[in-house]
């Protein structure tokens, strides 16, 4: 019998319990559909004055889901969406922790924010693409949107220059190809196993930072603009 493709989410939670059952359900029903997937959840909790913590050990217990509940405590405000330098640098340090506790036995890793909305066809199809290296590429995020509006603007670049969140997005776009290289991405990464173990965010800046140090070990990232999540 063929082993399962091992396959562990990287998600961080704060103040957020009512997030909690949803995002939990979104995991069970992937496993539903995918029973050739076996998957677990790193979720990085820490600050939170509700009850995110016991949310997620108990929601996962009634899910029957593997999930390990890593501290990522620092003590820092609740930021809004903002890129001021304190939030960015209290993100990287939740981001770097969380890839932490991966294990040599996982094949692959979803980076996603907790309050994403994605289809399971979705992280299939991109679990399917990191794979197979699809293009040569070895990184592969979604695009993310906020109703018609492209939401993911400050992760996005290509050659330094930002996605804007209205048509057409960015330059790189009006091409007609399906595969296109970028820079960075924001809110979802889906990857090898191999490559969350070797990077890292060296820069405090956040996930942008985290791909400018997979860029600089030669692993390229492609926005595959015919997925999205939300």
């Amino acid at each position: 019998m063929e082993s399962k493709v091992k396959v562990v989410f990287v998600s961080a939670f704060r103040n957020c319990a009512h997030n909690v059952p949803v995002y939990l359900d979104r995991i069970k029903h992937l496993m539903i559909m995918y029973p050739d997937l076996e998957v677990r959840v790193i979720a990085g909790e820490g600050d939170s004055t509700d009850n995110t913590r016991h949310t997620l050990e108990w929601s996962a217990y009634l899910h029957n889901i593997d999930l390990e509940v890593v501290d990522v405590t620092h003590g820092g405000p609740e930021f809004g969406s903002t890129e001021k330098p304190e939030r960015m640098k209290a993100l990287s340090m939740v981001c770097n922790t969380m890839l932490n506790s991966g294990r040599l036995t996982d094949d692959f890793v979803v980076y996603i924010e907790s309050d994403i909305v994605w289809k399971p066809e979705v992280i299939q199809e991109l679990l399917i693409r990191a794979d197979r290296r699809a293009m040569r590429f070895d990184i592969f995020a979604p695009m993310v949107w906020a109703y018609e509006a492209f939401y993911d603007t400050w992760g996005f670049r290509k050659d330094g220059e930002r996605f804007s969140p209205f048509p057409p997005y960015h330059k790189a776009l009006l091409k007609n190809e399906l595969i296109t290289e970028i820079d960075s991405a924001g809110s979802c990464l889906v990857m090898r196993a191999d490559i969350a173990r070797r990077c890292r965010i060296r820069n405090e800046y956040c996930l942008v930072g985290w791909c400018e140090d997979a860029r600089n070990h030669g692993y390229r990232i492609d926005v595959c603009r015919d997925l999205g999540v939300n």
